[in-house]
């Protein structure tokens, strides 16, 4: 069985380097979607939530380990919280990280503005077929009802 001391020094030992700027204890490797990972008792776990865990103490049921720094390979223990999906959701909105960028802004859009707008009138106004439309524009069937019914 592995102590909190042992698992304290494993978390220590995880962290790639302090930035002195930020304070954030950034974790090197292994990681999933830039999060922390940490192996113990042959099961994968966040390197925060253990990270909590070992500093704070239990995680109640349906909470998440939330970063104050948005940095998600952090694991200083000053710079998590706990929250539930909607707080999560809500800090998100409040720093700006919740938008999405719309239309041909977004950086995975295979189509112009311009195109939606007369993809949009080739279906509505004037009846053409939705799979005859996403051939012309090279885009998926269900794009074109997306757009036509507004929904993208």
């Amino acid at each position: 069985m592995t102590t909190r001391d042992e698992i304290r020094a494993r978390l220590l030992n995880g962290v790639g380097f302090v930035d002195d700027a930020s304070g954030c204890w950034s974790w090197r490797t292994p990681t999933n979607r830039d999060r922390g990972q940490i192996n113990i008792g042959g099961k994968t776990h966040l390197a925060c939530r253990v990270t909590w865990e070992v500093y704070r103490g239990e995680i109640p049921p349906d909470m998440h380990v939330l970063h104050t720094c948005d940095n998600p390979r952090c694991v200083n223990p000053d710079h998590l919280w706990l929250g539930t999906h909607a707080d999560n959701m809500a800090d998100k909105k409040a720093k700006g990280r919740a938008h999405r960028l719309p239309g041909e802004k977004h950086p995975m859009a295979k189509i112009t503005d311009e195109d939606a707008r007369e993809i949009y009138r080739l279906v509505v106004a004037l009846g053409q077929s939705s799979p005859i439309v996403a051939e012309m524009f090279g885009v998926n069937y269900h794009t074109v009802r997306k757009i036509a019914t507004g929904k993208q």
